[in-house]
């Protein structure tokens, strides 16, 4: 979607297709052991969980939107 001559990204799905590739990569310092999207504990859902080594992780991805406009009033 463009607005204002900017870009603006409504694929709700992007950052987390974004943090999957950054999490696998080894962007946390590490590389999973074993990485799951979408993943549900209890009554809740996760973005992800991943195993290294001994350890368990969940992750929530947020994302929001920053737009910054010349002369705005």
């Amino acid at each position: 979607m463009e607005k204002n001559d900017i870009l603006i990204n409504i694929d709700s799905q992007a950052p987390n297709k974004a943090a999957k590739e950054w999490l696998a990569s080894g962007g946390l310092g590490f590389v999973p052991d074993y990485l799951k999207a979408e993943y549900t504990y209890e009554d809740s859902r996760f973005d992800f969980y991943l195993e290294y080594q001994k350890e368990r992780w969940l992750i929530e991805v947020s994302s929001y939107f920053y737009a910054k406009y010349k002369n705005a009033a």
